[in-house]
């Protein structure tokens, strides 16, 4: 596993054909063997979007559905890296724990943080200290996380 291999990207919504077709594109074109979006504002990505954006080769995926037009977390990855040994959902990541071939377990974890209101906020930072100690071992993170001000 090479983590050059893993693309990360704030899509700002996928229910359209033209993000759709964006994703294809960059899917083909490159090598990846793990994808995460973030922000993709759906409820549920269809079986069906699945395979038109990234074709038979990407079988495993999980997804954390967006609230209402905000949020939406969705993970998938390469078939040859096999199922996740453990995966883990909280109200603002995914966690995905992944086993090497030599045995060694990692994490990943895709973040989107909240849109506005305090206690939103608060709760993220607490599920930002929670989800480490949850997820021993290494441990590779993708946040997208805007509007905070301290």
């Amino acid at each position: 596993m090479n983590l050059s291999n893993i693309l990360c990207w704030n899509v700002w919504g996928l229910n359209s054909k033209v993000p759709q077709d964006s994703v294809r594109t960059l899917i083909f074109s490159s090598r990846v063997d793990i994808v995460c979006f973030q922000e993709t504002k759906m409820a549920r990505i269809s079986r069906g979007v699945i395979l038109a954006m990234f074709g038979s080769n990407f079988s495993y995926s999980v997804e954390l559905p967006s609230n209402g037009t905000s949020g939406g977390i969705f993970i998938i990855w390469n078939h040859n890296l096999g199922l996740a040994t453990v995966v883990r959902t909280d109200n603002h990541c995914i966690s995905v724990q992944f086993c090497l071939a030599n045995g060694q377990a990692w994490w990943f974890t895709g973040m989107c943080g909240p849109q506005g209101g305090d206690d939103n906020k608060l709760m993220f930072l607490q599920e930002l200290r929670d989800v480490p100690a949850a997820c021993q071992g290494p441990w590779f993170v993708m946040e997208n996380y805007k509007g905070f001000v301290a």
